[in-house]
């Protein structure tokens, strides 16, 4: 695992800061810092893997709901 950065903070395309963790990994970027048209971020973490992942599972599949798709296509 790497090691990670002390109190870095978060600070989007735009130069506005959001956050300033504890410990932060600036190595893993998000989509988001992308800015690409049709791209949704959908952040998974291990809280919504309890439970067979279900939470993840409602989460992708809310996303995908609000982007069109539906069941069965």
């Amino acid at each position: 695992m790497p090691e990670p950065e002390l109190n870095v903070a978060i600070i989007d395309g735009t130069g506005q800061r959001h956050h300033e963790p504890d410990l932060s990994y600036r190595k893993y970027r998000t989509l988001g810092a992308l800015h690409s048209p049709g791209l949704d971020e959908i952040r998974i973490s291990k809280r919504h893997m309890v439970d067979d992942g279900k939470q993840a599972v409602s989460k992708v599949r809310t996303a995908l709901v609000q982007a069109g798709w539906r069941p069965g296509r």
